[in-house]
């Protein structure tokens, strides 16, 4: 029976990353581990009912998201927290593999483009420290590969995985509408029962959308919020722009732009960071030499990111 190469390359890859998962994820002590590790050993338990297992949740990680918690919950009867890690990194990268072959044209650096991306510095911080966020980006990619409905239920599980996710979808949502060719009223539907879909699911979390904006204000440091956020964040946007020679990433980056005033470029600095790569795909079909200049930088600065972990349990030295 005969494989096809978008499968093979998925596996192979996913298989590279998880063994060097295996490495690093029992070194990873600090950092966001801090919490996710005490919830997996000792929330999960099932002495306690599902009801307070939960609870534990909230008050250990500081997330009510469900998504993560449930994968959690499953997982944990058969499977240690850096095992768990572990399978979920590698159904991330065969998501991502088969987006690329997918989405990028048939040419040599389609894998040249894999391997910077697998070993950018925001994948190690998906892999290694952000849990609850790979789960979003996991369900984000799962969303690109189907047009049926599971595309939209992914996209809803997305965000269930982790509010950040909103700043990544928003922009595709807009984006979509900036390009369709359906008809005016279509468009003002679409919109309007997008903005209800996101309203509904901001009412049911309002406290953690409020505690963690707070978190984020008060955590992100003088160089990364204000004006200097705003700058950091805007130099994926404005590369977006030139790359693909459009107006189009700006107005829909536009969002992430403003929020980074408020919240830091830290973590909006991965939400533009994907814009950028996202939208040169998808008008160019390839990197081209911009986008190659800076994928290497983030693989370059991946390297800190591991000596790091190994100096100090986790990807930076503070």
């Amino acid at each position: 029976m005969k494989i096809k190469s978008s499968y093979f390359y998925s596996f192979i890859y996913a298989l590279l990353v998880v063994f060097f998962s295996s490495i690093i994820l029992p070194l990873y002590v600090g950092g966001d581990q801090r919490f996710y590790t005490p919830f997996y050993s000792f929330c999960l338990n099932d002495e306690i009912n599902l009801a307070k297992q939960f609870s534990c949740y909230r008050e250990t990680v500081g997330a009510q998201e469900p998504v993560y918690f449930v994968f959690a919950k499953f997982f944990s009867y058969f499977l240690s927290k850096n095992i768990f890690s572990a399978i979920t990194n590698f159904f991330l990268v065969v998501a991502f593999v088969l987006v690329v072959f997918k989405y990028y044209k048939r040419i040599w650096h389609r894998h040249l483009f894999i391997l910077l991306m697998i070993t950018n510095y925001y994948s190690f911080v998906l892999y290694f420290s952000a849990e609850r966020l790979k789960y979003g980006f996991l369900f984000l990619l799962i969303s690109f590969l189907f047009v049926s409905k599971i595309k939209y239920l992914s996209l809803i599980f997305s965000i269930l995985s982790h509010m950040q996710m909103f700043f990544n979808i928003l922009p595709y949502i807009l984006s979509n509408l900036i390009n369709s060719t359906v008809k005016f009223w279509i468009k003002v539907t679409t919109l309007i029962v997008s903005s209800f879909v996101f309203l509904l699911i901001g009412l049911l979390m309002k406290d953690q959308i409020f505690n963690k904006f707070s978190l984020y204000y008060e955590d992100a440091s003088d160089s990364n919020v204000g004006i200097i956020g705003v700058i950091k964040t805007s130099i994926f946007i404005v590369l977006a722009s030139i790359s693909v020679r459009k107006i189009e990433p700006v107005l829909v980056g536009f969002p992430i732009i403003i929020s980074s005033y408020f919240i830091g470029s830290t973590r909006l600095g991965m939400v533009a960071f994907i814009l950028f790569v996202s939208y040169v795909i998808q008008y160019k079909g390839k990197m081209d030499i911009i986008c190659f200049i800076v994928l290497c930088y983030f693989s370059y600065k991946s390297i800190d990111f591991v000596l790091n972990v190994f100096a100090y349990g986790q990807g930076w030295n503070s």
